[in-house]
């Protein structure tokens, strides 16, 4: 990790991003970039939301309100905050995609979740959040379609999380799951 101005860490992915330096390194391109990646963040926040709401108009509202509220103005703003737009659509991509492998019966793995997960990590560490995330909305969408699922997705993302990390860590980190 490599340390910014004020000490914050900032992880591999934005570093590198730093140091490609955008257009040429130019102010105008590293902006641009904050300003796609809220873009496509506030898009990933349309569809987790017609996933899960199912009204594309009410759904619509909620990616319309991530892309507008006040919140993210300074993240999208600031050049040195390029983690957190970068962090929220990797999340976003990670939980949308667990949803629709799991909406495909869980066959398989869900190979692009996995990736999202784990580059949002590099991206900013609070992605770790988006387990038990995933676990909750597992039980609440098991609970409301009627289907109480024992293998939530969150474990099996993790498990995949390790063996894609490498073979090393992933005997070093040892994931088991209750049956």
């Amino acid at each position: 990790m490599l340390r910014a101005g004020r000490g914050d860490c900032v992880g591999p992915l934005p570093s590198g991003y730093y140091r490609s330096g955008p257009f040429d390194g130019g102010v105008f391109g590293l902006h641009l970039i904050s300003l796609l990646l809220h873009a496509a963040a506030s898009l990933m926040a349309y569809r987790l939301a017609l996933r899960l709401i199912g009204e594309a108009p009410l759904a619509l509202l909620v990616g319309l309100l991530f892309a507008v509220h006040p919140v993210h103005v300074q993240s999208v703003a600031w050049i040195s905050a390029v983690n957190d737009p970068l962090f929220g659509l990797l999340s976003l991509v990670c939980i949308e995609r667990v949803l629709a492998w799991r909406d495909r019966g869980s066959r398989g793995w869900p190979l692009f979740a996995t990736l999202a997960f784990l580059l949002s990590m590099t991206a900013k560490e609070q992605a770790l959040l988006s387990l038990p995330i995933l676990v909750l909305l597992d039980f609440a969408l098991s609970a409301r379609r009627g289907t109480w699922s024992r293998d939530s997705a969150a474990p099996a993302l993790l498990r995949r999380s390790a063996e894609m990390a490498g073979a090393g860590r992933a005997h070093s980190l040892e994931v088991r799951m209750a049956t």
